[in-house]
C-alpha cells in the first residue's frame, strides 16, 4: 500500500496531499516498521513514543519506535520521497501535508526538511512548527525559540506551546 502511495506524490495535488497524509499516518503507527495499525477508535500514542506536556495541559508526541532489522530501507524510500515532496513539489498544499508526515513519522532524516519548511510560508511555517515535536534532537529547541519571534502569531503560539513556561 505505501507503494500506491508514493506513485500517488506525483499525481495531481489533491491525491498527492491525501497520499503524503496517509504516508505520515502509516508511519506514526510503525507499520512501515511492519507494526500492525491500531485497532479502530485507538487513540493512544503510537508505540514507542512519548509525551511532550504543554502548558495547557495537553500533550504531543515524541520520539519514535525502532525499525526493526531488514525495514529500515522501505522507511528511508518513504521518508526520502516526503522530503523532495516537501522541498520541491510545486503545490503549496503537499508541501505542507509531507512536511505535516515527516513529523507524523518523526525519522531524525526528516528533520533538516522540516526545519528548512520553517523559512516557507506561513502556513507551511505553522505546519513545521507542529512536525518539530516528533523530533529529539537539539536543533529542535533551538528553531522553537526561532519561532518565537515569527511574524504569523499561530507559529508563535505553537513554539511558545512546544517549548513549556519559560522562567
Amino acid at each position: 500500500m505505501a507503494a500506491a502511495m508514493l506513485t500517488a506524490l506525483d499525481d495531481d495535488p489533491p491525491v498527492a496531499e491525501a497520499a503524503a497524509w496517509a504516508l505520515g499516518e502509516l508511519g506514526a503507527w510503525s507499520s512501515l516498521a511492519g507494526s500492525s495499525s491500531p485497532a479502530p477508535g485507538d487513540c493512544t500514542s503510537p508505540p514507542g513514543r512519548t509525551s511532550r506536556s504543554s502548558p495547557d495541559g495537553t500533550s504531543s508526541t515524541t520520539g519514535t519506535a525502532p525499525v526493526p532489522p531488514g525495514v529500515s530501507s522501505r522507511r528511508a524510500l518513504v521518508v526520502s520521497r516526503l522530503i523532495s515532496a516537501a522541498e520541491v513539489h510545486p503545490d503549496l498544499l503537499v508541501r505542507e501535508s509531507a512536511v505535516a508526515a515527516l513529523g507524523s513519522i518523526g525519522d531524525p532524516a526528516g528533520l533538516p526538511a522540516v526545519l528548512r519548511a520553517l523559512e516557507g510560508k506561513p502556513a507551511l511555517r505553522r505546519r513545521a512548527a507542529v512536525a518539530l515535536a516528533a523530533f529529539d534532537d537539539p536543533r529542535v529547541d533551538n528553531a522553537l525559540r526561532e519561532c518565537l519571534a515569527d511574524r504569523d502569531w499561530q507559529v508563535r503560539e505553537v513554539a511558545e506551546e512546544l517549548l513549556g513556561p519559560r522562567p
